[in-house]
């Protein structure tokens, strides 16, 4: 009997991994499209990638916060003021606290004075910056969607205008000041590219918010090598987090040579290696709801 077990629960977690991986291969293909036209903050493109993440949040469950998906700011573009939209899901357990789950959807358009490819009037789609991590909070959220996890609400949020300045970011931390307590933020960056041949994780934080530290390291694979750093985290979404005593952790699997090119490309991207890192945050996660559960592990 315990072997016909261990075989489905090998079984279903193989459909899930797959699932997964194939949902993430799709969303990160649909955002680095052409049709985005490289999802600029208060561009057509980023309307766009807009309506196809809350219509992807609506389908996994997610609900409206504070009655809508959209949280509409201003920001300094050249020497003009735009608008641009911070997109917000949620899980809601009427708990008095959250934790966030973070990642920019916005890009860099066709390029200009940011582009790093010498042809930078054509569309950069942005793959691995940062529809991988789009990708990643999504398959996330539907996984903590699925389970009976009630001591916290989560709130995912993709962020705009990040690369303009960490804008979206900002003005969703200031949206939320005597709102709801933030119990830990994570930050998800540039995640599609782990090596394969020495494939490396990558967590920022500030040397004063390593509280976490023993939970990450515990739930570590064998399949990638974990490395926490307290380097700069103020020019990743995390900053103004951390700015404001909120504890605030950036996920990525490092630059590559593509980055702000035209050729960061949804094709190079490591969906493997993206399902392995959605495993190890949502266990992560429940570490951190169920210390006791994880107390002799």
């Amino acid at each position: 009997m315990k072997s016909v077990l261990l075989i489905l629960l090998n079984t279903c977690c193989s459909l899930l991994f797959a699932q997964n991986n194939g949902d993430m291969k799709s969303i990160v293909y649909t955002l680095a499209s052409d049709s985005m036209h490289g999802r600029e903050a208060g561009s057509i493109g980023e309307i766009k990638a807009k309506d196809y993440i809350v219509s992807y949040y609506k389908k996994i469950g997610l609900v409206a916060y504070s009655g809508s998906y959209l949280q509409k700011f201003s920001f300094k573009k050249d020497t003009q003021t735009d608008t641009a939209m911070n997109i917000i899901g949620m899980i809601d357990n009427k708990a008095d606290s959250a934790i966030v789950i973070g990642a920019h959807y916005d890009h860099i358009g066709l390029g200009g004075e940011k582009s790093r490819s010498l042809t930078s009037s054509k569309i950069h789609p942005g793959a691995d910056d940062n529809a991988s991590g789009v990708a990643i909070m999504i398959s996330l959220a539907d996984l903590l969607k699925k389970q009976a996890n009630k001591k916290y609400n989560f709130l995912f949020v993709a962020f705009s205008a990040e690369e303009e300045g960490l804008y979206g970011s900002e003005a969703f931390v200031n949206m939320m000041k005597g709102k709801m307590k933030v119990k830990a933020m994570f930050n998800l960056v540039m995640m599609g590219r782990l090596n394969e041949q020495v494939p490396t994780l990558k967590i920022t934080r500030h040397n004063y918010d390593n509280k976490y530290d023993s939970v990450f390291i515990k739930a570590a694979t064998t399949k990638f090598q974990l490395h926490i750093t307290d380097e700069n985290i103020s020019y990743t979404d995390a900053g103004a987090f951390t700015n404001n005593g909120i504890c605030a952790l950036s996920f990525t699997t490092g630059m590559e040579d593509d980055y702000h090119k035209t050729s960061d490309t949804a094709d190079k991207i490591n969906y493997a290696g993206m399902a392995v890192i959605v495993g190890y945050l949502k266990e992560c996660i429940d570490r951190i709801c169920n210390p006791a559960r994880f107390a002799h592990s």
